[in-house]
Parts: structure tokens; C-alpha cells; sequence
């Protein structure tokens, strides 16, 4: 069994629900041109969307921390290489069947994938730092 630092756990959620406000800060407006909306469609008092981020991000950090023991990762730079594996590999690969069959612009697909793999790395450095 996994012993998990539940506060690096807690920050590289933290870590990662920053990037994807400054992510989509910047490839915002690309991002709704590839969904083919306005920023008036979305319901900036509606939490489900911020909700459903931060769990998503919080079971991902979980994830990642047992990944990385499971893997004995011994340097940052071999938890940057895990992290960027499991964005890749795992996350962006999955995304990109579903991006194929729905025909969304590859553009739309490199900002979300974008946000993910290096979502993952981050979390990766924080994660391995604080083990």
C-alpha cells in the first residue's frame, strides 16, 4: 500500500486548477472558437464546471502520487518524465479518440490536451518534491 502525502496531493490539485486558469486565460477565446460558442454562452455563476475540475484534478494528483511510488521514481527529472508520460500516453491519447469521432478542430484538442500534459508534469514536480 501506497503512503501518500496528502498535502502535496492537496497542493499539486491546487497547482493544477491555476493552471488551467491562466491556460484558459491565454487560449480562451481559441478554445471557444473551437467549441464554436461566445463567452456569453457560458454561465459564469454555474460552479458545476469549477466543481467537476477540481475533482477531476484531485483524483488525478491521487493518481499521479501513487504512480509515482509505484514506479520508485528517484529524481525530479524522472517524475517530469513520468508526469509527462502519464499526460501523453494516458490522458492525450484517450482524448484524441474522442476528438477524432466528434471532429473537433485539432486546435480545440491541443488546448485541452496542452492543458493536461503539462498539468500532469507540474503536479509530477510537486508531487516528487514533496515526497
Amino acid at each position: 500500500m501506497p503512503t501518500i502525502n496528502y498535502l502535496a496531493v492537496a497542493l499539486a490539485t491546487l497547482a493544477n486548477m491555476m493552471l488551467g486558469a491562466v491556460w484558459y486565460g491565454v487560449f480562451g477565446e481559441a478554445w471557444l472558437k473551437g467549441l464554436h460558442k461566445r463567452k456569453e454562452d457560458l454561465d459564469p455563476k454555474d460552479p458545476t464546471p469549477y466543481l467537476v475540475a477540481l475533482g477531476g484534478s484531485l483524483l488525478n494528483a491521487l493518481a499521479l502520487a501513487v504512480l509515482l511510488q509505484y514506479v520508485q521514481v528517484e529524481s525530479l527529472t524522472h517524475g517530469l518524465w513520468v508526469g509527462a508520460a502519464a499526460g501523453t500516453l494516458l490522458t492525450a491519447a484517450s482524448m484524441a479518440k474522442h476528438y477524432s469521432f466528434s471532429r473537433w478542430p485539432a486546435q480545440l484538442f491541443g488546448i485541452d490536451a496542452g492543458v493536461d500534459i503539462v498539468g500532469y508534469i507540474v503536479m509530477s514536480a510537486i508531487l516528487t518534491l514533496l515526497r
